[in-house]
């Protein structure tokens, strides 16, 4: 009686192990690849300024950070062609378009993949022989130089806060703090130091 039980019992057991061990197996690589995809997108998109060599380095940037994340025990390797996306972010509509002019390009998707994920118990229970996880992330860069905006204008110093503060000789040394730009993509300056409201009011009446 115990192994007309046991038999009629053990399909029972192998799906709900299959349920426990290897859907957990695979909630844990499925975060391990968000994480990396993350991450890689994150590095590709710092790399972006405008140009096609940006584009190239976004794309590489992207397959080296991820190389250095391990998913189920190995490294991630991503195919630059596939696994990569180098395209255009629409803030308004939330939206990621592949490719586009380099001057326009501003996002970086990465698709991470493991298809090859082994099935333990899900094998025996259902057929399965491998497992497949997959996570996507998109990481942009927002609009902060020229070109990409559609208009702009060119940084300029009062001539008041050279002569006043460091001189005409020094003026190749300053190092310049930027706000974001608003609205208007305009970004105020100041050397040294963040351009807070009061300092920029003084120095505009001082002017």
């Amino acid at each position: 009686m115990v192994l007309v039980v046991v038999a009629l019992s053990l399909g029972v057991l192998l799906g709900i192990s299959a349920l426990v061990v290897d859907l957990g197996y695979l909630s844990a690589t499925q975060a391990q690849l968000q994480a990396a995809a993350d991450a890689a997108s994150h590095a590709g998109a710092m790399q972006l300024d405008g140009t096609d060599a940006g584009v190239a380095a976004a794309s590489q940037a992207a397959v080296d950070l991820a190389s250095f994340n391990s998913v189920a025990g190995d490294p991630l390797t991503l195919d630059p062609t596939s696994d990569v996306e180098i395209g255009i972010w629409d803030i308004a509509s939330s939206s990621f378009t592949p490719g586009g002019e380099a001057l326009f390009i501003n996002a970086v998707r990465v698709t991470a993949r493991r298809d090859d994920l082994p099935a333990w118990f899900a094998n025996a229970a259902f057929g399965e022989e491998v497992l497949a996880a997959s996570a996507s992330s998109v990481a942009h860069r927002q609009a902060t130089g020229a070109g990409e905006v559609e208009c702009f204008i060119p940084l300029g110093i009062p001539g008041c806060l050279i002569d006043d503060v460091h001189g005409i000789d020094a003026i190749n040394m300053i190092d310049l703090v930027l706000n974001p730009p608003g609205v208007n993509n305009i970004a105020w300056a100041r050397p040294g130091a963040n351009p807070n409201a009061n300092w920029l009011r003084n120095k505009l009446w001082d002017c």
